[in-house]
């Protein structure tokens, strides 16, 4: 989950590629991304690993009662996370981290 924003990022490049690749030619992944913007596909990629997630969690006989309806928004439900399995939020920094490298990279 961490490293969504990034898995989300290449999905979004792969799908640029699959679709405006060959009347594309001569535009970089990021021209493509910058003139038919896919950031749907990383939104709705984060939303279901962090469901997904959560159900493995309740799965396991984890208390996921705590997350309320937070699960939609990523860095929320990563925060929670790592607060009620009483761990370190290593996961959701890696993941602000990597979110503000790709926005910072799309400017």
């Amino acid at each position: 989950m961490a490293f969504a924003p990034l898995l989300g990022f290449m999905l979004e490049s792969v799908i640029a590629i699959l679709i405006y690749g060959r009347r594309g030619l001569g535009y970089s992944v990021y021209q493509l991304l910058f003139t038919h913007p896919f950031w749907y596909l990383s939104v709705i990629l984060n939303i279901a690993l962090s469901y997904r997630d959560e159900h493995n969690l309740k799965k396991a006989g984890i208390d996921t009662s705590r997350y309320g309806a937070m699960t939609w928004l990523v860095p929320v439900y990563l925060w929670r996370r790592a607060k009620s399995l009483g761990q370190t939020p290593s996961y959701f920094w890696v993941w602000v981290i990597l979110f503000g490298i790709i926005m910072l990279g799309t400017i």
